[in-house]
């Protein structure tokens, strides 16, 4: 007689495949383990290997299978797995280290994309920097990231808004700005960075600059990543490789252009520049790039040079025009360390070393709080941390301060934090959350949305999702209520959204789209 066939030991395959990811389901609910976002895609890519790996275990030593039986799906596994590799490719990567995958025949993105016309007649479209529903510059007017959304209706988030356009564009993680009837982004055209403007309403290309520069980097992706400016009659911009640009709005001419980083004799950056410009009174202030004095500043009609200042390589945050301790000025984020220069000459008012983490990329904006508070906020596992002044100690030279709190509550990597009050809300390491300003203490902490992007609208924060998407949450201390979903954009977005109005223009690096809000309604 035969012996009777052992059973398959299913159970222990379960087993086998649902101890990795339980492991990831830990990591990532448990706040005492998702410290790092990039611990998380390094254990889910490890939590795959390990899983495929169990399952040919488990065939091989343990199944208690047929040879036969073993063989042929570990052969099916392997062929499988060959083929789905050879069918897809790398598109970059997401805000996590995750490979951003598509198939081999699909268009890769900024590929195939229209001429674009270099000056078009301005017409009747009106160029309008001060006006209501302008968004003349990066985070919105005055820089706040906080909308008053005095234009939309009341409770605008139950219905869902109107898609005025849609088109394909270039490949950049920059933002729009809108100046009356123009939109204005920067995007890469093959070989040419481009500025463009488009008809508000109907996305139509009214004008376009373009010049010979391309940057790209297999993690951060190809193109400019920053958001032009507008004043007056003129838009300033600066592209990835450095070339700032002065142009008449209504045209799009060129009025003067500087290789900032060629005649600093500075390196780029490892991601390239992604700090937008500035106006401060007469000065258009941006970063450099790799190299000492990386804080500049240009007159703002001629381009003439004025004076340059800090003391290290450039950050990736954009520079914030603030009154600390009863002075106004500027404060930046280099690659080791933040500070106050004053807007006038570029001398520095005040360094903060001590203690600073170093992390890959300082991205979000230093920020005001109150009248003598800084706030700095990292990701990559670095945290924040408010620096205290005090006016009644301080000298013309001398400008002591003390750390009011550190937390590793909020590590915004990309992002800017909405800031009202005593409360901040942000995405920490992608995960939405709000903290005390008072004390540093996390309020509440909420979903992820990946390493997108949040602004302020009224009373509620438009999150900008990794993916696309658009979620409306109410600005509460209370904890996370989503009031709103609108699907948006279907790929990696780390652009910030634009509020013009009753306009929400959003963009990543293959599409953008202008959605019409609810608006309110006055009263004859």
């Amino acid at each position: 007689m035969h012996p009777t066939p052992k059973k398959p030991r299913w159970t222990l395959l379960c087993v086998l495949l649902v101890l990795p990811w339980a492991g990831i389901f830990l990591l990532k609910n448990l706040p005492a383990l998702d410290r790092f976002s990039f611990t998380q895609t390094f254990a889910t890519i490890g939590a795959i290997l390990v899983s495929l790996l169990l399952v040919a275990l488990w065939l091989l030593a343990f199944s208690r299978l047929p040879w036969g039986a073993r063989w042929k799906p570990l052969l099916g596994l392997l062929l499988a797995l060959g083929a789905t590799l050879g069918m897809i490719r790398k598109d970059g990567h997401m805000g996590d280290f995750l490979p951003q995958l598509s198939f081999r025949w699909m268009k890769k993105p900024g590929e195939q994309l229209p001429a674009l016309a270099p000056v078009a007649d301005a017409g009747s479209h009106r160029f309008t920097t001060d006006q209501p529903g302008d968004f003349p510059r990066f985070l919105g007017p005055g820089g706040r990231n906080d909308q008053e959304a005095g234009g939309l209706a009341e409770n605008w988030y139950q219905q869902m808004p109107k898609e005025l356009w849609r088109s394909e564009i270039g490949l950049g993680w920059g933002g729009f700005i809108v100046a009356g009837d123009y939109a204005i982004t920067l995007e890469q055209r093959g070989e040419n960075e481009a500025v463009v403007a488009r008809d508000v309403r109907s996305g139509g290309v009214l004008w376009s600059h373009q010049d010979k520069a391309r940057f790209e980097e297999d993690m951060g992706g190809t193109g400019p990543r920053t958001t032009p400016l507008s004043s007056a009659d003129k838009v300033w911009t600066l592209g990835a490789t450095g070339l700032l640009n002065c142009l008449d709005g209504k045209t799009g001419r060129l009025i003067w252009m500087r290789d900032t980083l060629k005649e600093a004799g500075h390196q780029n950056l490892m991601w390239a520049k992604s700090s937008s410009p500035i106006l401060v009174d007469d000065l258009i202030i941006v970063t450099l790039g790799k190299g000492e004095k990386s804080l500049a500043a240009f007159r703002a009609a001629t381009g003439e040079p004025v004076w340059r200042g800090g003391a290290d390589d450039a950050g990736y945050g954009t520079p914030v025009l603030a009154e600390i301790a009863g002075v106004r000025q500027i404060l930046a984020i280099s690659g080791k360390s933040a500070g106050g220069y004053d807007p006038a000459t570029g001398a520095t008012l005040w360094e903060w070393k001590d203690g600073f983490k170093s992390a890959p990329a300082n991205v979000a904006n230093p920020l005001a709080i109150g009248k003598a508070g800084v706030l700095i906020s990292i990701g990559y596992g670095v945290g924040s941390t408010l620096i205290k002044f005090d006016p009644a100690t301080r000298t013309p030279t001398a400008w002591p301060y003390h750390i009011e709190w550190q937390t590793m509550k909020m590590k915004p990597k990309f992002t800017n934090l909405v800031v009202r009050g005593e409360l901040a809300w942000g995405l920490d390491e992608g995960r939405l959350s709000c903290l005390n300003l008072g004390t540093g203490e996390q309020v509440w902490r909420g979903s992820s949305y990946g390493h997108g992007q949040v602004m302020g609208a009224g009373d509620t924060l438009i999150i900008q999702s990794e993916k696309g998407a658009i979620v409306v949450v109410k600005a509460s201390r209370t904890g996370e209520e989503v009031l709103a979903r609108i699907p948006a954009l279907t790929s990696k977005t780390w652009n910030n959204a634009c509020l013009a109005g009753n306009l929400l223009l959003v963009r990543n690096d293959r599409e953008a789209i202008c959605f019409e809000l609810p608006r309110r309604v006055v009263a004859p």
